[in-house]
């Protein structure tokens, strides 16, 4: 059921603030795609919680494992938006 209300959320999102609706590469879609980062590792934290048990485990163990998952999702995430920049910027260039 949580899994559900949180799709749900992201495809209510995607309906109701297409990105012309908020201005294409406004402010208010960077915070879009925030939040759909957000819910997705919040999924995903859920998902090992319940599915590899560690729901049932101390408080220290269940942030043994999953702090480190969470480091590396935000180091992929920085690599992607740095690399993802600079290919936008070098593109641009091209083409002016």
């Amino acid at each position: 059921a949580i899994l559900t209300a949180i799709t749900i959320a992201e495809v209510a999102v995607g309906i109701f603030w297409p990105r012309t609706a908020v201005g294409g590469e406004s402010w208010a879609w960077l915070g879009i795609k925030l939040f759909y980062i957000l819910l997705t590792v919040v999924k995903a934290g859920y998902i090992v919680l319940v599915f590899m048990h560690l729901g049932d485990e101390t408080k220290n163990f269940r942030w043994m494992i999953l702090g480190p998952y969470i480091l590396f999702i935000l180091y992929l995430l920085f690599i992607c938006i740095t690399e993802a920049t600079y290919v936008n910027d070098v593109m641009r260039a091209v083409w002016e």
